[in-house]
Parts: structure tokens; sequence; C-alpha cells
């Protein structure tokens, strides 16, 4: 299986992860970098982590995310603008998420966007 750029990816097995495993390659949230910095994100939302605020601007609102269908809808727009390189409403976002790494100004970007999404913000 190939994703589309934006396309939700669901197991509904759920047991081994042998779905999700096969469409990896292909997938956005699944690189190691984003897929820390939303973990990084969702705790930051929920609970705060240590320098988290400073780098982001943003204090912890207690929730993952504010409700489910604007979160979704945020983050497949952050997605789809990484996937396309596009940097028309995202050109901080897209410019850390593709430069990878593990960095701190690449991390507290990617962070501060997707709490952002988390929150529903671009929906």
């Amino acid at each position: 299986m190939r994703p589309e750029p934006g396309q939700l990816i669901h197991d509904p097995a759920c047991g081994t992860g042998g779905f999700l495993l096969a469409v990896h390659d292909h997938t956005y949230m699944t690189k190691p970098h984003v897929f820390h910095s939303l973990i990084c994100a969702l705790i930051h939302n929920h609970d705060g982590l240590p320098g988290a605020t400073e780098a982001t601007g943003l204090i912890p609102t207690g929730a993952y995310y504010t409700d489910r269908e604007s979160a979704l809808t945020s983050l497949k727009r952050l997605a789809v603008a990484h996937e396309e390189k596009d940097t028309t409403d995202f050109a901080d976002y897209v410019k850390a998420a593709s430069e990878g790494g593990n960095r701190a100004a690449q991390r507290g970007a990617r962070v501060k966007w997707l709490c952002e999404a988390l929150r529903g913000q671009f929906a």
C-alpha cells in the first residue's frame, strides 16, 4: 500500500502492527524525528515538558489535543505541506521537519507547530 499525502492509515486489527509497518516507508508521521516531536507535543500539551514552554511559547493545556477532528485536520495540513514541500502556510515547520535530526532549534520548531496542530489551530 502506498498512501497519498494527507491520507490517514488505520490498522483495524491493531494486533502486531504489521499493516502499519507495511506502510512505514511511505508515511510522513512515522519518520523518527517527526514521530518523536509528535510524542513530545502530546506530552507538552497535557503535562508540560522541561524547557518546552520557553522553546515554544506555549503553556500546557491539560489535554493532549482539543478535539479529535480539529487535531486530525491540522495534522493533515502539516503533513501535506511537508510531503509536498509547500512553504505557503507552514514554511518554518516544513523546513524543520525536512531537515530532520534532533538539533534543538528544529526540534523546538516541530514541537511548537505540532502542539498548535493538536490544539486544532490549522483546522
